[in-house]
């Protein structure tokens, strides 16, 4: 116990105790108040702490002291906050290490992820949970923001690519061109063959030749268009650049037209091959079934049905035999789209007329429909067979002079001489072989440079034909399946989200293929492609 202050003393620890032993233990004739006199305190402090004693020998009711469970609360608390201080400290080295690793969402960085999840086919709502699972709620652009954001990149796509045209409109000589349907809204695509550039992409609503000839009057050298064979666009190349002379009547088209390799083959496949598989199959059904009912039967029966088999036979051998001639006839049209002849010669107009005809006479011996049917599309569209050779006519060869070589030996010369490189490249061949092949190239290309004065020129030219022919608007078809998911997954398709998909096209460098190391507008020369900057960070430097 402490010591307790008096009136005007100060009372030791104990005597308290002592003070309450002598008011109880004093004699009858001792009062309280002369206790009091007698230890110098007063009257009431002694009944004080006699009343204090008493309380305190009172017996408590059963249980914990009312403190003690206070304390205990107490005491939960301080372990609960203790525990929580533990979480939270977990946590802030989890958020450290994090802030540590953190990547800021400045303006840049969210325009190109902005980007490439738009040429991804990304929808706005997936943009923002993106950004939010990658930055927090708190920064993440609304959808409102992000609408406006792909808005305004594609529209600066459509820019950069009406730049690009203007740079090259004049050097391209060889495109592709088709309609893709979104929406049953026809889009024009129109692609550059040797470098698979998209050159122009968008809606256009009529389907009419005048309207392909307004797409393709923007390209004042264009030579050879790789198509199928759609009414608009076979009239459209009707008109297309066109000489006429005095009276009106047509001198020279200036525009080709090449069906496109792709359409013809699957063309074939369908009109051709499949109805003469289907009949195949048909007669060696009916051969069976009838094999199985000709064992059944005896005497005359089995006689007629054995002569029935045999006639059935005699027509399933020539179904065979017309579906071996229309191989052949598929084989000397595929020859057509070769870039040189099987001797190695550049195609002519009277070489691409004989094999036409050669075609026609191995059609002939077709007696089934699909014959004749093939004769007619033969027929009707041979002068749209073996176009792309104009490009090699348009090569200009310079001899000097003097020289008795003529254009022909060049091309003959240059044909025989990538020949014997590559038999003294082939390890398969002996070593003499090999030796001898290098020897005689290399002669070759010595003559060439005696006798022809722009040689190199005229190599690089034909090479440049011979690896990429100007067949196929392969790439075209390819750009339209990519506009057919941009359709399935954003149902409303503007042309500033198709430029924003023709533009990554464009800037994405190949990494396979004849055209790897390059993108298509670094291969047509276009100023701002000439760089090692992602496609998006030149669209967002050009906007910059």
């Amino acid at each position: 116990m402490v010591s307790y202050p008096l009136t005007t003393t100060f009372v030791q620890p104990g005597e308290p105790l002592a003070l309450v032993l002598r008011v109880l233990l004093r004699p009858d004739d001792h009062s309280v108040a002369q206790v009091a006199a007698a230890n110098d305190c007063s009257e009431a402090h002694l009944y004080d702490l006699i009343g204090r004693c008493r309380e305190g020998l009172r017996p408590l009711r059963p249980g914990p002291d009312p403190d003690a469970r206070k304390i205990l609360r107490l005491e939960a608390r301080v372990a609960e906050l203790e525990a929580q201080r533990a979480r939270d400290r977990v946590r802030i080295a989890d958020l450290e290490r994090r802030l540590d690793g953190a990547v800021q969402l400045d303006p840049r960085r969210l325009a190109r992820m902005e980007v490439v999840m738009a040429a991804n086919n990304v929808t706005l709502r997936a943009m923002r949970e993106v950004l939010t699972i990658a930055f927090g709620a708190d920064v993440a652009p609304s959808l409102g923001t992000l609408h406006a954001h792909v808005k305004s990149h594609g529209r600066r796509a459509r820019a950069l690519g009406d730049r690009a045209r203007e740079q090259v409109r004049g050097a391209v000589t060889d495109a592709g061109a088709d309609d893709v349907f979104l929406a049953n809204v026809a889009v024009k695509v129109v692609n550059d063959l040797r470098s698979n550039a998209i050159l122009r992409a968008g809606h256009w609503r009529w389907r009419k030749g005048e309207d392909w000839k307004l797409w393709l009057d923007e390209y004042p050298n264009l030579r050879l268009v790789a198509c199928d064979l759609g009414s608009d666009l076979t009239a459209a190349l009707d008109l297309v650049r066109v000489e006429r002379g005095p009276d009106g009547r047509t001198v020279r088209r200036l525009v080709y037209q090449i069906v496109d390799y792709w359409h013809e083959m699957d063309w074939w496949a369908t009109e051709v091959f499949r109805p003469l598989a289907r009949l195949h199959h048909e007669q060696e059904e009916r051969i069976l079934s009838a094999r199985k009912k000709m064992r059944k039967l005896s005497g005359e029966k089995r006689t007629a049905a054995r002569n029935a088999i045999d006639r059935a036979e005699r027509e399933r051998a020539r179904t065979e035999r017309e579906f071996y001639f229309a191989c052949e006839a598929e084989a000397q049209v595929r020859a057509l789209y070769e870039p040189l002849r099987p001797d190695g010669m550049p195609w002519s107009a009277a070489d691409v007329t004989a094999a036409i005809d050669a075609i026609r006479a191995t059609l002939r011996q077709i007696v089934h429909p699909v014959g004749w049917r093939a004769r007619k599309h033969i027929e009707t569209h041979a002068s749209r067979y073996g176009t792309h050779r104009v490009l090699m006519d348009e090569i200009e060869v310079r001899l000097r002079a003097g020289s008795s070589w003529t254009r022909r030996d060049v091309f003959r010369a240059l044909s025989h001489e990538r020949e014997l490189r590559r038999r003294s490249n082939d390890m398969a061949q002996p070593v003499e072989a090999m030796m001898r092949a290098d020897r005689e190239a290399r002669r070759l290309a010595a003559a060439l440079r005696r006798h022809c004065v722009n040689h190199a020129a005229v190599r690089a030219r034909w090479e440049d034909l011979v690896d990429t022919p100007r067949r196929s608007s392969s790439g075209t078809e390819s750009f339209n399946n990519r506009l057919r998911v941009l359709q399935t997954v954003q149902r409303n398709v503007s042309d500033d989200r198709i430029a924003l998909h023709m533009l990554e096209h464009n800037l994405t460098v190949r990494r396979d293929g004849p055209r790897r190391g390059r993108s298509p507008y670094q291969i047509l020369g276009v100023d701002f492609a000439n760089t090692d900057k992602p496609w998006y960070d030149v669209l967002l430097d050009d906007a910059a």
